[in-house]
């Protein structure tokens, strides 16, 4: 919520964008400009590329055995079980553009750690491309790039 719209729950101490210098040696971030609430990737420049997601890149493949039944139903029906996703609820709910998204495709990484599912170590960025180039529900127009 920004601050001419009223009180909010959690108000940050300190507003980030890509040009804010961050406590990690050789990391930046790759802001979701059109997300709205806003949504980033941390790039460590390291190792090949390490990308470190919230909502935006997930590997779920399947459920875990934290999961009840009627979560494993409703979360497989909304697309929540997938390897290597774009995160469908963040695509309906924060409605992203679908070349910000795409725009993941122009960093260089080769591993991924999301914070829903297990990490993706070794080829994460072609791993992603497939998902990245489809169809992105809740996103505008989908154009195809090259991973």
């Amino acid at each position: 919520m920004k601050p001419d719209q009223g009180p909010t729950y959690l108000e940050p101490d300190v507003v980030i964008d890509e040009d804010s210098p961050l406590p990690i040696p050789s990391a930046r971030l790759k802001v979701f400009a059109s997300s709205n609430p806003p949504e980033a990737l941390l790039l460590l420049d390291r190792d090949g590329g390490i990308v470190v997601s919230a909502d935006a890149l997930q590997n779920t493949a399947g459920p875990d055995e934290h999961c009840n039944w009627l979560g494993k139903i409703v979360m497989r029906r909304m697309g929540f079980f997938k390897p290597y996703a774009v995160g469908a609820g963040w695509l309906e709910f924060a409605k992203p553009e679908a070349e910000d998204v795409r725009s993941v495709l122009d960093l260089q990484f080769e591993h991924v750690l999301p914070g829903h599912g297990d990490p993706v170590i070794g080829e994460a960025k072609s791993k992603y491309a497939e998902e990245i180039n489809g169809p992105l529900k809740g996103c505008h127009a989908p154009k195809s790039r090259a991973a």
